[in-house]
């Protein structure tokens, strides 16, 4: 599973085929540690974007994740 440490949070980005289709799908999550007693964990499941090969989708699930950091935290 690769990931990424950008800022304080760690981003996971995992593609997968799917077979009916043949393209590759982009999936990516966020998660952070808080101080003992939290933690974070944001998902990106739906990003309706398809690629030819898995690096493409790859490159885009860090790409989004890194995105929505900077706007939302």
């Amino acid at each position: 599973m690769p990931a990424s440490e950008y800022k304080k949070y760690y981003l996971i980005s995992r593609p997968h085929f799917n077979e009916k289709i043949r393209v590759w799908l982009p999936y990516a999550s966020v998660t952070a540690a808080g101080d003992g007693r939290e933690f974070y964990y944001h998902q990106f499941r739906e990003l309706n974007s398809t690629f030819e090969t898995e690096e493409q989708a790859l490159s885009f699930g860090f790409i989004v994740a890194r995105a929505w950091v900077d706007e939302q935290l």
